[in-house]
């Protein structure tokens, strides 16, 4: 694991991380869920997951509208369809490596607004990034192009994110509620990001190819960056070693407790996996 990652300010803290493979996205949402609601009562320490998504899943953001989405090409290219309960517009997760990261507020960490939250989370993939031997920047307020933003993460700017050649590697979601926050990045590893264009309904077939065209020119993936494909747990040891210089935390491998289990999968049945939730016709 790499060690020439600068430390910062915050005194030495022990955390959990948790390696849950790839799950669906319900699941995958649930538990990130019962994780926050668990360090946010103090009943779960500072939590580090990574994990990956079986099969494909088009992730929706808490607000967006389902008008946005076409069940159709999701359905035909075998992609499932899962609302988040964070901010943020629409994210493909395939060929991905996701990343949460959840805080209580009482950490110093955990504090500020936030833009402090993302610029921190941004400063642990920077220095994760560098060590790959990549040359990473925080992204504009706007693009070169100044094109317009749409339907998702990957095409439209933002100040925080991870850009590398100005474009945009790494995507990010937060949610803060009660007294925990939760940070969701992705990092796409390899394939296509103009993919998503197949899961967004247009009102014309040009719409489309403009989407795919943007994302193309504002996205990129790691394997294009470094010439090659990383295996998964090189990558997952490299995002480690970043989160523990730049936060100064030593983690500790572990898994949800049995009430976090518990939880996840209440929320699984009842939430993530409900129509209801998914098409937005209910708010919890």
């Amino acid at each position: 694991m790499p060690n020439s990652l600068p430390r910062t300010r915050y005194d030495m803290e022990d955390w959990r991380v948790i390696h849950s493979g790839s799950l669906d996205g319900s699941t995958n949402e649930a538990i990130d869920e019962a994780i926050h609601q668990m360090v946010g009562q103090e009943d779960g320490p500072a939590t580090l997951r990574f994990s990956g998504w079986k099969p494909g899943y088009l992730s929706l953001g808490k607000e967006q509208s389902w008008v946005d989405v076409n069940e159709a090409g999701c359905e035909s290219n075998g992609w499932g369809i899962v609302r988040r309960n964070s901010s943020g517009r629409a994210i493909l997760q395939v060929d991905g490596l996701s990343i949460s990261v959840t805080i209580p507020l009482s950490d110093p960490r955990g504090r500020g607004d936030d833009f402090d939250r993302f610029n921190l989370v941004s400063s642990c993939f920077n220095a994760a990034l560098k060590a790959m031997g990549l040359n990473p920047d925080r992204s504009r307020p706007v693009y070169g192009d100044r094109g317009p933003s749409g339907m998702a993460c990957f095409d439209g700017p933002s100040e925080y994110q991870i850009t590398a050649g100005g474009r945009k590697l790494v995507c990010g979601t937060v949610r803060r509620e009660g007294n925990a926050v939760t940070i969701q990045s992705i990092l796409p590893l390899f394939g296509d990001t103009g993919r998503i264009a197949d899961a967004l309904r247009f009102d014309y077939p040009g719409q489309r190819l403009a989407l795919v065209a943007r994302i193309s020119y504002r996205s990129v993936t790691l394997e294009s960056l470094l010439g090659r494909r990383m295996d998964v747990e090189e990558v997952i040891d490299f995002v480690a070693a970043g989160f523990a210089k730049v936060m100064n935390i030593e983690l500790n491998s572990g898994d949800l407790s049995e009430a976090e289990a518990t939880r996840a999968a209440d929320l699984r049945s009842e939430k993530y996996s409900t129509e209801e939730w998914t098409k937005g016709s209910v708010r919890y």
